[in-house]
């Protein structure tokens, strides 16, 4: 079984042999005036070198203020009690006074160890639960209380002109509160203190803040002036409290819950990393054994230094390994982004085959669509090509070109607008004057049609055309709207054109569109109209 050290052993008892002298003092030097204030000084002494070493050694900067400003506050009332009793005595006000501030590091020392309890074990970077501050409230509610007690006199009463004259006043209704409070929040905080030293390597010292915390119950008993010696306080509540609260805190340090910057010749000698602790010139202290061959910055090795109390830390960090990890995390993500780049290539092959199937599928429909145009001007290309011959291949050439675009606007928007339908015919007609023929376009609708409407009405002008494009002399053509329906009318004359053709030509538009020919001395008329709510084809 492992023992506490002798170091933990000398704390303890240099801490117990310097509060039994404190009583000492009271006790001897109690009686006369001219030694009266010695146990004070007495005490803010032990706080001072207590706080020094605590400036030094405290690693935590959190920690560190919380303990220096507890060593202030006690300080603080070790000085205000020499002026309430000692300096101030003859001036009753400010001797009051004196005497309510003496209360307010009573009140709040209890909180500041509270909150160092907080921070163990806890990293630079972490916070503790900040629902704690709440527990500011009640103390600042007990220092209000304490400092207006003239207006309510709920912490001390007087009588009438003895205010702040000593063993002249009662205690009023709320002056145990404070001590209840102190007491209390040291229990709570010595009880999250004992959990958080719930660990097995320190699970056997517990006995250190434990007796610290036996100061406790001097802390109560000398509320009531318990215990005297010769009708003198052995110790007064703040030295109780003092020690007490110092006491604990020194325990969680040697315990190692607050880290401090000791045992450096032990840390020295066991560590198997090298380091350098310098003093503020810069002359090597303390240094552990593998950091002999400790030099500049290399490419496998890095020297980092940092400040601390009283100098500094240098220390070497091995980047041998970590490089070896990089560069085969460098291997990795390069594969990883071949691996990736092909999976992107493949994945956007196999997005971009359906639209290419579809595609196909439109561009084998519009060869379909247009191969009895092909057809024809295969059959002209082989004959002697003549100036007529021209017009008429430019022409099936026309309507090839515009008869796809059309395809394509179906596929893509499902509307043609007019204009398109438009300018088709308008370029063919342009064609046709090639060719010797009159031809004239009148539309009258704007907008969009759908596009099976408007592929109806183009398929209609051109089978009419092609029927007697060979003796085609005139050609009106008219697009107008009647009820919101599209008509397309096309005056012509053709030398011993075939009614019966023309008739044909346009008996496939029966099932949309009602289909007209007229022929009157000459001039034929064929009407096509939509019929409502019909069905393009």
């Amino acid at each position: 079984m492992r023992t506490s050290s002798r170091k933990e052993y000398m704390v303890t008892g240099l801490f117990t042999l310097a509060f039994l002298l404190g009583g000492f003092i009271h006790v001897i030097a109690g009686p006369w005036d001219f030694t009266s204030c010695i146990a004070q000084i007495y005490y803010s002494a032990l706080v001072l070198v207590w706080a020094v070493t605590i400036d030094y050694r405290i690693v935590d900067r959190r920690v560190r203020h919380l303990m220096l400003l507890t060593a202030v506050l006690f300080m603080t009332a070790f000085f205000l009690q020499m002026c309430r009793y000692r300096v101030f005595e003859e001036f009753l006000t400010a001797c009051r006074y004196f005497w309510y501030g003496y209360y307010i590091p009573i009140i709040l020392i209890p909180v500041l160890f509270l909150f160092v309890v907080l921070h163990l074990h806890l990293q630079e970077d972490e916070k503790p639960d900040r629902r704690f501050l709440l527990m500011l409230i009640p103390a600042v509610l007990l220092l209000l209380l304490v400092m207006t007690n003239d207006l309510h006199q709920l912490i001390f009463r007087f009588t009438s002109g003895t205010e702040g004259v000593s063993g002249t006043y009662t205690h009023g209704i709320l002056f145990y509160s404070i001590y209840i409070w102190t007491i209390g929040v040291l229990a709570f905080s010595l009880y999250l203190a004992i959990r958080k030293c719930r660990i097995p390597s320190i699970g056997r010292k517990l006995w250190m803040p434990l007796y610290f915390a036996l100061y406790g119950i001097l802390v109560v008993l000398s509320i009531f002036d318990i215990p005297k010696i010769a009708g003198t306080s052995v110790w007064i509540f703040i030295e109780c409290l003092a020690m007490s609260i110092i006491g604990m805190e020194e325990s969680c340090i040697q315990l190692g819950l607050i880290p401090a910057n000791s045992s450096y010749r032990t840390i020295a000698r066991l560590a198997n990393k090298p380091f350098v602790i310098a003093d503020g010139n810069g002359t090597p202290v303390y240094s552990a054994e593998v950091a002999k061959e400790m030099g500049r910055h290399t490419e496998t090795v890095q020297l980092h230094t940092k400040p601390i109390k009283g100098g500094s830390v240098t220390w070497a960090v091995d980047l041998s390994e970590i490089l070896r990890l990089n560069r085969e995390i460098e291997k990795a993500t390069e594969s990883i982004e071949s691996r990736n780049e092909y999976l992107k290539t493949e994945n956007s092959l196999k997005e971009e085959q359906p639209r290419l199937r579809a595609r196909n599928v439109l561009y084998n429909r519009i060869a379909e669509i247009v191969s009895p145009q092909l057809d024809t001007i295969g059959h002209l290309l082989d004959e002697n090509v003549d100036e007529k011959s021209l017009a008429k291949l430019a022409f099936l050439n026309a309507y090839i070109k515009r008869r796809s675009n059309m395809e394509l606007l179906k596929e893509d928007k499902g509307h043609i607008p007019t204009e398109e339908l438009a300018s088709a015919i308008r370029e063919s007609c342009e064609y046709l004057k090639l060719g010797g023929v009159d031809a004239l376009l009148h539309i009258t609708p704007a907008g969009e049609l759908s596009a099976d409407t408007v592929l109806c009405l183009y398929e209609a002008f051109e089978a009419v055309v092609e029927g007697c494009l060979d003796t085609l002399q005139y050609l009106l053509v008219n697009i107008t709207m009647r009820s919101g329906l599209p008509v397309l009318r096309m005056t012509l004359q053709a030398e011993g054109a075939d009614m019966d053709s023309l008739e044909s030509s346009v008996a496939r538009f029966d099932e949309g569109f009602l289909t007209t020919v007229q022929n009157d001395d000459g001039a034929i008329t064929i009407t096509v109209t939509k019929k409502e709510g019909g069905s393009s084809l």
